[in-house]
């Protein structure tokens, strides 16, 4: 193959022979190889990309030139023939300069605008899901609603005697209790809420989803249900939004239960960091959280054949409800899930007694927080279940509902004498 010069912007490229070293090479040398290219139209138009240099220039070190001919050409696009199969040998072909460095800004250009479009636009959908707001909770499982000053809540009810208030976690509801209920509910009077913006408690664009959001909502329920004093149990968030509320009224609480509970420093993934700045975590809990839904049950349960079809359905659906991504992400910003120490010795000044359940395996709450809960809180018992994650009150009810339940026994007769 011999090249001959005809300025800088073309190339009349005439296929002398075949080449007979056929060399192949990465995608990445390939990248490094493309200034100047030309791009050449054979018989069956396909196309392809060779480095071109006028005659009387030093071809580049990927090149051989031998009496006036090119011995090596590259291919541009992998896996496509090299340049002379499919062109007759002796016939011209004539082809211009492809500017292949405009083109590659161009796409860079026309792909980070279309990124800064989707961080700009997509958070504006963050709440677009099927429900506008539901009047009533999904099959058996249906519970009750209260209208509360400072919005609606749903809770579910169970047994009679003194009562139990139960609190799920930052994406949870009332489903995560349901296979524990009935064994509490055989000696207590058992109340499973949904805090604001989970389940099908109200969401309302006017909520900070702080610890004041959560306070106020607990004050207000135990008022409506003329419940003066209670035991609380609280898994994850859950078991943090118990110990800022049991800290501010410990008066009212005879017991207290913490399942793989949030209320001191632990790491965090990068991933979940970024939730934390402006308008990226918009657009990530927009877009992640189905796959939030799904890890949350990966790191939730040792064994995931536990949480069948129809547990994941319930503790899904009402993910679908407009305003639970902005509660999930504002809980996240603004309550104190690593900054409850103080919340935790005030506590264990009043000796009120306390139960700390956890799953061994939790990667979401690692284990360190259980020994530094319980270096806190002397008063404490302490359980670390094996073979159990991040939910062991829904995986392994059966360890988790008869041991509280005696717990809570226990706590509520100490309280009696």
């Amino acid at each position: 193959m011999s090249v001959r010069s005809d300025g800088p912007s073309f190339a009349t490229v005439v296929i002398a022979e075949k080449n007979k070293a056929r060399r192949r090479v990465s995608p990445k040398q390939h990248h490094a190889r493309r200034h100047g290219a030309v791009g050449i139209h054979c018989g069956q138009m396909h196309r392809f990309t060779i480095r071109h240099a006028p005659l009387g220039r030093r071809l580049p070190p990927a090149f051989e030139l031998r009496d006036g001919r090119i011995r090596q050409i590259f291919a541009l696009q992998w896996r496509l023939p090299l340049v002379d199969e499919g062109c007759r040998i002796g016939q011209e072909y004539i082809s211009t300069v492809d500017n292949v460095t405009v083109n590659h800004m161009r796409a860079i250009f026309v792909s980070l605008a279309a990124i800064a479009a989707a961080l700009t636009v997509l958070p504006l959908w963050t709440d677009l899901e099927v429900y506008e707001r539901p009047q009533a909770a999904p099959d058996a499982w249906e519970g009750s609603y209260v209208d509360l000053p400072s919005g609606r809540t749903h809770y579910v009810e169970a047994g009679s005697g003194p009562t139990v208030l139960l609190i799920a976690g930052l994406t949870g509801n009332t489903t995560v209790w349901e296979r524990s209920v009935d064994a509490l509910a055989a000696h207590f009077r058992v109340l499973a809420i949904d805090m604001y913006g989970r389940g099908f408690s109200e969401r309302r664009n006017s909520y900070a989803y702080d610890r004041h959001t959560y306070r106020s909502q607990l004050g207000e329920f135990l008022a409506a249900l003329d419940i003066t004093e209670t035991a609380l149990v609280g898994s994850s968030m859950g078991g943090a939004i118990a110990i800022d509320f049991a800290a501010s009224v410990t008066d009212r609480i005879w017991g207290l239960v913490l399942v793989n509970s949030a209320g001191l420093p632990f790491d965090t993934p990068a991933a979940k960091r970024l939730l934390h700045v402006p308008y990226v975590g918009e657009y990530l809990i927009v877009v992640a959280m189905p796959t939030i839904l799904r890890q949350g049950f990966r790191e939730g349960f040792y064994d995931l054949g536990n949480a069948d079809a129809r547990f994941r359905q319930r503790y899904s659906r009402s993910a679908e409800i407009v305003g639970f991504r902005r509660a999930v992400l504002e809980s996240l910003r603004r309550f104190p899930l690593h900054g409850l120490q103080p919340e935790i010795e005030t506590i264990a000044q009043t000796a009120m007694p306390s139960l700390i359940f956890w799953g061994e395996g939790d990667q979401v709450v690692p284990l360190e927080v259980y020994r530094g809960l319980r270096a806190l809180m002397p008063q404490a018992r302490g359980i670390v279940l094996h073979n159990a994650r991040h939910m062991p009150h829904a995986e392994r009810a059966d360890m988790f509902a008869p041991t509280t339940a005696e717990f809570l026994k226990e706590a509520y007769n100490q309280r009696q004498r």
